[in-house]
């Protein structure tokens, strides 16, 4: 005896879908590991957050970030960073913008600059004495040199619940100015977050 399946759902079928997809997102997340943000330092997209680059890590990057104090006199933007975790809770990190823009250039076959300016970041992170205590960071972006385009003074705290990171801190100088916080979430094990930031 035979009988005729076209048209018909495997036995099974939704209920094997439901559980592949329960076990897919019940994998537990963690918050992910401290990465540079687009100002050269650990955090989310412009903030920095609590945690420092582990010791002995080192990261470089690139991005095409335009600070919005700039952005209608600047056509573009290369912001070049390098960073490493130098010591337990010490963070170092350095970089170089260049804004092109419509500008006169200062001399003749000279490029056409905004600004081009170097910089240096360092954030020390306190260690942790109890258990529950959430990381807490004090900063300096932009230190050094005569010219301060991104130059801030920040404290900030951060504190991960499972897939959740959220973060707090105040800033004083050009680039962070108030408040500024941000929530992060991870999603799963894809490597990819959900982030909401208010930079001041």
């Amino acid at each position: 005896m035979s009988g005729n399946l076209i048209g018909q759902e495997p036995i099974g079928g939704r209920k094997t879908l439901a559980l592949a997809a329960v076990l897919a997102f019940s994998i537990p997340a963690h918050a992910v590991e401290p990465v540079l943000n687009t100002l050269g330092q650990a955090g989310g997209l412009v903030i920095p957050y609590a945690f420092a680059l582990p010791e002995g890590t080192v990261e470089a990057q690139y991005n095409n970030y335009i600070d919005p104090r700039y952005g209608k006199q600047a056509t573009g933007s290369q912001m070049h960073w390098g960073a490493v975790g130098l010591l337990p809770y010490v963070e170092l990190s350095g970089g170089l913008a260049n804004y092109p823009a419509n500008v006169p250039a200062p001399f003749s076959n000279a490029d056409h600059f905004l600004f081009r300016h170097l910089m240096g970041d360092v954030k020390l992170e306190v260690p942790k004495f109890f258990k529950y205590q959430p990381s807490i960071a004090f900063g300096i972006s932009d230190i050094g040199g005569q010219t301060h385009f991104f130059r801030s003074k920040y404290g900030v705290v951060s504190q991960a619940f499972g897939p959740v990171t959220l973060t707090a801190g105040y800033g004083q100088g050009d680039r962070l100015d108030g408040l500024f916080g941000g929530a992060q979430v991870s999603l799963w094990n894809t490597g990819l977050s959900l982030l909401a930031e208010d930079d001041s």
